[in-house]
């Protein structure tokens, strides 16, 4: 971590889930963080952060908020889950690329030294076994995520070709489905387990998962997440695009019984809308790279990261409105 003490480290998405983080962690190790500034400010105050109002789709103002950076980390841009929209999906990818090829021509314009950029897991294609690093390009994504699976690649073949025609290195990291504070808890556009956690915390009786509860996830808490990344892109040399995932898989079951047992209030009863013969949806992601590289694993088990997204769910409830009925 020493690598960033005093370097300029531009955040764009500093003000969400991933990018607050994101933030918090530079400022700890004694960075200067800068964060581009769309719809809400950062969470936090601090003497080494400073903000900006900016459009990233707007390749002047992108050049702008990047110029006299030393690092940039991209976490800017939308994410989509099960139910999104065709038509809203299209819009979350055609933005998420306008933003971060112009992050990537700013960066080499401005000469940054290194940019971290992420592609995912949705990108790999369907296997039976845990898919590792050579698989992704062995072929086409799964078709449940095609289009933002395609999204992805792009962005690793940009970061490929803005490396080697430019004197900025790009880095990218493929996760898995994140989860923590912060996330985006919204029982219909949330991803799978804030979504859960405000449904039973607004439900008295019973929790409503989508499915037949059969499907897999490899899930990470987020401040593991940030911590592993940012280790890897202190790290030299660069080792290519490499898998930042827990290693392990839980059933969409598993994450329900958890998040209803450490809701406080009354037991509630687990629906599912799918019967048991629906196609099970499964991608089980290798972290071997990342441990033997980084000589790290994740800390948060599944069951302590749900139990301290709850709390901090709870905390932040009862901060804004005053009080949260538990039922």
């Amino acid at each position: 971590m020493n690598y960033f003490q005093g370097k300029k480290v531009c955040v764009t998405g500093g003000a969400g889930f991933v990018g607050s983080h994101f933030v918090d962690i530079f400022l700890d190790v004694g960075a200067h963080v800068f964060v581009p500034v769309h719809n809400k400010l950062p969470h936090r105050h601090h003497p080494h952060l400073k903000t900006a109002k900016a459009d990233l789709e707007c390749i002047g103002d992108s050049v702008k908020c990047i110029k006299g950076s030393d690092i940039v980390v991209h976490c800017a841009g939308g994410v989509a889950n099960s139910i999104t929209s065709p038509h809203a999906a299209l819009s979350l990818i055609t933005r998420y690329l306008s933003m971060a090829a112009n992050v990537v021509e700013a960066a080499a314009r401005n000469g940054v030294e290194r940019v971290l950029l992420f592609s995912s897991s949705t990108g790999y294609p369907k296997k039976r076994r845990c898919v590792i690093e050579n698989d992704f390009w062995s072929g086409e994504p799964d078709p449940r995520y095609f289009g933002y699976g395609w999204m992805r690649r792009y962005i690793e073949r940009l970061s490929e070709y803005a490396t080697s025609s430019s004197d900025t290195q790009f880095r990218v990291v493929r996760p898995t489905a994140l989860y923590g504070p912060r996330s985006k808890f919204n029982i219909r556009h949330g991803q799978v387990i804030s979504s859960l956690i405000e449904q039973s915390l607004q439900t008295s009786d019973r929790l409503v998962v989508r499915g037949n509860g059969a499907d897999q996830r490899d899930l990470m808490y987020i401040t593991d997440f940030v911590e592993i990344c940012i280790r890897f892109l202190g790290l030299d040399p660069y080792p290519g695009p490499t898998n930042i995932a827990s290693g392990k898989s839980a059933t969409i079951k598993k994450i329900a019984e958890l998040v209803a047992k450490y809701t406080p209030g009354p037991s509630k009863v687990i629906e599912f809308t799918e019967p048991d013969h629906t196609e099970v949806f499964s991608r089980k992601v290798s972290n071997k790279k990342m441990r033997d590289l980084l000589k790290v694993s994740p800390t948060t088990t599944l069951e302590n990261g749900i139990q301290k997204t709850i709390a901090w769910r709870i905390s932040e409830v009862s901060n804004s409105v005053g009080i949260v009925s538990l039922h």
